[in-house]
């Protein structure tokens, strides 16, 4: 029996000592920076990985670099033993303490949206640090270092060549992470375009493709190498894509050809938001479609109230102005007064809520 709890109490005794210790490791840490006296996991908790309060983009600006490394942490230590053990522990603790050690917070998808989103915020102040987590052994680190390259922009001139090689990441959600940082970085991602091109056909990004072949097409004459590639999704199944293949080759090439294959698309499509897109592709390519003029009044002209024909007529206008001024004069002068913004639309809804009165 005096063996039994003597066991026991050696247990307790060995878990005590490794909380203890556990704890004064914790103490014994760096604090976590602050910001008008709240800690950096509480600003981020001000954050749902699309949006940050004026207040936390004001903290990460004002902490700057210094957040990198504690929220590369966050990431790095999520799910282990010692962040279950410190949740437990933070529980008990004095408010103080509570403060001066930060919140456990969020999980998964979660944490790592606000973490990125976090990083972005400090600007290109943390790119040194960020380039260097690109080639962590964590993925999760990984991922939401090259996350945040992608929030900052072209505005951050990161080195377009530090994230390349994660297109071949290991980890799926590292890849299309990386392909789509490479997107947002403006015209110095045109380097990285042949890296690009074999995503096209990976299935690992088919849900994506649709994005990248207008991406590409963005570039313009620079994603030449692309177009074998795009020529060849113009036969692929998928309307969508077949129109966004069209209307980057005609980008990228200038071949007229393409307005064939999105006036054929426009007349098969029975998709509304389809139909819109493909005239705004008509009226990009301007007057060279002047043969689509008449689909696309079948099509998309609606002669009720003015802000329903709209649409329509500032596509036909950049088309070739004659005929939608012989069309619509009215639409085509709303239209044209701040190159059909949603203001128009609204000042448009107005003047025919007032000609009904």
């Amino acid at each position: 029996m005096k063996g039994r709890w003597r066991k026991i109490i050696c247990i307790f005794a060995t878990v005590a000592v490794l909380a203890a210790g556990f704890l004064i490791v914790w103490l014994l840490q760096p604090a976590e920076p602050t910001y008008k006296g709240k800690s950096l996991s509480l600003w981020l908790e001000q954050m749902d990985g699309r949006n940050a309060s004026e207040d936390a983009r004001a903290a990460l600006l004002d902490i700057g670099p210094r957040a990198v490394p504690f929220l590369l942490k966050r990431v790095r230590n999520e799910g282990s033993l010692s962040q279950q053990l410190y949740r437990s522990i933070w529980a008990r603790l004095p408010k103080t303490a509570q403060q001066r050690l930060g919140q456990p917070g969020w999980t998964g998808r979660a944490l790592y949206s606000r973490v990125a989103m976090g990083l972005s915020l400090v600007g290109p102040p943390a790119l040194p640090q960020l380039i260097s987590a690109l080639t962590d052994p964590d993925s999760r680190v990984r991922l939401v270092a090259v996350g945040a390259v992608g929030l900052m922009g072209a505005e951050a001139q990161a080195p377009v060549r530090a994230v390349v090689p994660l297109t071949k990441d290991p980890d799926p959600e590292v890849q299309l992470t990386a392909a789509m940082t490479i997107l947002r970085m403006g015209p110095v991602a045109a380097e990285a375009i042949p890296d690009l091109i074999p995503l096209l056909s990976d299935r690992t990004f088919w849900r994506f493709r649709g994005l990248f072949v207008t991406s590409l097409g963005a570039f313009g004459p620079e994603a030449a190498k692309a177009v074998p590639e795009l020529r060849t999704l113009l036969s692929n199944a998928d309307p969508d894509l077949r129109e966004r293949s069209a209307m980057a080759l005609w980008r990228i090439t200038g071949d007229t050809n393409m307005i064939k294959v999105l006036t054929s698309e426009l007349e098969r499509t029975t998709d509304p938001q389809q139909s819109g897109r493909i005239m705004t592709d008509l009226g990009e390519i301007g007057p060279p479609a002047r043969s689509a003029i008449p689909l696309i009044l079948a099509k998309g002209y609606d002669p009720r109230p003015l802000h329903h024909r709209l649409p329509a007529v500032f596509d036909l206008g950049q088309i070739s102005r004659k005929a939608a001024n012989k069309i619509d004069p009215d639409a085509l002068k709303a239209s044209s007064k701040s190159g059909f913004k949603v203001l128009d639309l609204r000042e448009a809804k107005l003047a025919d809520d007032q000609n009904s009165k």
